[in-house]
């Protein structure tokens, strides 16, 4: 991809809300809608952390004319790296520009993730393409919070699948890409951070409906992430299969629309989870997908399963 490492550094008013926002994926209705509902303007600080360009020219527009205003600040992905097609000079060229890193006093942003050692000699491919950077960095804490995109969040879940960001104080990593577009569940995070406190707020495409019973819950054993995907079809049905998970033995019934052949492996990383929600009166719930006897569902972030039948 890139040969030379480009770092930006900028400043960050302590009086200033900073916004961080992964992985658009060319869902910009999404995104306009998010910086309208956390009420996104002048005196706030916006980093984008790359993959702005995807699915289309629209996004990279937007976000273009966003970055002409100095509070507005962006670093490249994998994506916006390895652009072949013919999308116009100007665009390109921009893209181009972007740093692999941004660095302020506390805070270093950057797409996929750091190896360990000064910010100076990193890499920049590591900066665009380190899988699952939350969880397997195993160099020294980084002396500044180190904020990434690239790996959606439920990947690192291997029990409770979840979208909301992920804080690893010991570490000093934060990831934040909740994986809209790309994962059935997905959301689109704006992790803040104001006067030292954190927080986040979340927009996805689900439709809502308010639950009129109740169901309690049975917390999830296994969530198959992306990187232990691989499993063996012990009975396949028309909707729903059972199936060994290679890595963990445990066996559950997943969507037999979600398996999908990898060469000679078979695979599933969507909706394979034997976690149930609990869910009260009143409650609302995003719809990820009915099936006829459970519907796949997300509350405040966390995802599961709704079984029909049982008082809801």
């Amino acid at each position: 991809m890139d040969s030379k490492l480009h770092i930006k550094k900028i400043e960050i008013p302590e009086a200033a809300r900073l916004i961080c926002v992964a992985d658009l994926r060319g869902e910009l209705r999404l995104f306009k809608r998010l910086l309208k509902e956390i009420d996104f303007g002048g005196d706030d600080i916006l980093v984008i952390l790359g993959n702005i360009y995807a699915k289309g020219k629209e996004t990279l527009d937007f976000v273009m004319e966003l970055a002409k205003f100095p509070n507005v600040h962006a670093v490249k992905g994998n994506i916006d790296a390895e652009i072949s097609e013919d999308i116009g000079e100007e665009r390109l060229n921009w893209l181009k520009s972007l740093p692999h890193i941004i660095e302020s006093k506390n805070y270093i942003f950057v797409h996929a993730g750091l190896g360990p050692g000064k910010l100076e000699e990193q890499d920049p491919d590591t900066c665009m393409m380190t899988p699952a950077f939350f969880e397997k960095y195993d160099g020294p804490a980084f002396d500044k919070w180190v904020i990434t995109g690239y790996w959606p969040v439920d990947f690192y879940c291997h029990e409770i699948p979840s979208h909301n960001p992920m804080v690893n104080r010991e570490k000093r990593i934060i990831a934040i890409d909740g994986g809209i577009g790309i994962r059935s569940a997905g959301q689109m995070n704006a992790f803040m951070i104001e006067k030292g406190k954190p927080s986040w707020q979340s927009v996805d495409g689900l439709g809502t409906v308010k639950i009129q019973d109740w169901q309690e819950g049975k917390p999830g054993t296994i969530n198959i992430a992306f990187e232990d995907r691989f499993i063996e079809i012990l009975e396949e049905g028309p909707e729903f299969s059972l199936v060994r998970h290679l890595e963990s033995g445990k066996t559950l019934h997943v969507p037999t629309n979600k398996i999908w052949r990898q060469g000679g492996d078979i695979c599933v990383n969507d909706q394979a989870t034997d976690h149930i929600l609990t869910v009260r009166r009143g409650d609302t719930i995003a719809i990820v997908e009915e099936y006829s006897d459970r519907i796949y569902t997300k509350v405040e972030g966390e995802a599961g399963w709704i079984m029909a039948g049982e008082d809801n």
